[in-house]
């Protein structure tokens, strides 16, 4: 087995190849019947949605195997954010 490693997301990291894990991530999912959001996006959406965020990956081999991506949502209208912000 190989190292895996975990980092901020590099420039020599495509948001394409970041989409595909995600994809590869739900197709499980979906047979379920149940499909994310993020799985859905395309690479400019899922770029411009994190671009004052971080996105973390873990790759092996050079190819992306894992990603977490926080961002910080300052003003929401969502239920669960009411008045905490």
């Amino acid at each position: 087995m190989s190292e895996i490693l975990f980092m901020e997301k590099p420039d020599w990291v495509s948001w394409e190849n970041i989409c595909e894990c995600i994809r590869t991530s739900h197709q499980t999912n979906k047979k379920w019947g149940f499909e994310m959001l993020n799985s859905r996006l395309t690479a400019s959406e899922l770029a411009e949605r994190l671009k004052d965020g971080k996105c973390f990956i873990a790759i092996e081999n050079q190819t992306v195997v894992g990603t977490v991506s926080l961002k910080i949502q300052k003003k929401s209208k969502k239920w669960w954010a009411k008045d905490i912000l």
